[in-house]
């Protein structure tokens, strides 16, 4: 209960920075941190949900006509709507980010998933759509999914372990999903490369 209890004002807190963040312009992207979105697919679909929800709000409105069940139907529908709008904004200001040493994979203000650069010992473009859940642990894997695919597969090092939401995890496997996956591929294959240079 108190897991589910903290989740909720995370997720609350998530939703009003989303909304300060848009009026400031801000990303969460650091200095030396490359950006990989993962919103091609949702984010049209949000977007399009956003836009037609006033026709609907208005809709409702009309056919409805016992003026409490109105109100009732008003404000749980405003709500929802911001919430939404709020994900939809935290989704593109929170993209994956790869940096020197680590990768953050992450859905919105939701949920997050750390990779140290060094644990990957491999990475590959595979497409999997069958994931039940956004994110899965279990069995030495670990995957952040959107929509119910990813596009990314990690190999880790032997004894490797990650964080997902703040704990760590051993994972021998870690597939998240992103609008290009063959760049994702490329840059994290590049960085062992430039730490051998340096």
């Amino acid at each position: 209960m108190a897991g589910s209890r903290t989740a909720l004002v995370r997720a609350q807190a998530g939703m009003w920075r989303s909304l300060w963040w848009a009026l400031r312009r801000r990303r969460a992207v650091g200095p030396g941190e490359l950006a990989l979105p993962y919103t091609s697919r949702i984010g049209v679909m949000l977007w399009v949900t956003i836009l037609l929800s006033p026709v609907e709000i208005v809709a409702v409105h009309l056919l409805l006509p016992w003026h409490v069940v109105r109100t009732v139907v008003l404000v749980v529908s405003l709500v929802s709507l911001v919430w939404m709008l709020g994900l939809t904004l935290a989704l593109q200001q929170r993209p994956h980010v790869l940096g020197p040493d680590r990768l953050v994979l992450r859905f919105a203000h939701l949920r997050e998933v750390v990779v140290r650069v060094a644990d990957v010992a491999d990475a590959r473009a595979a497409t999997t759509v069958d994931h039940p859940r956004t994110l899965e642990v279990g069995e030495g894997s670990v995957s952040l999914s959107v929509l119910g695919e990813s596009s990314v597969r990690l190999r880790l090092e032997p004894g490797a372990t990650v964080l997902v939401d703040g704990a760590p995890v051993p994972a021998e496997q870690v597939t998240f999903f992103a609008d290009d996956p063959r760049r994702a591929v490329r840059e994290l294959r590049a960085r062992p490369a430039e730490r051998a240079l340096d």
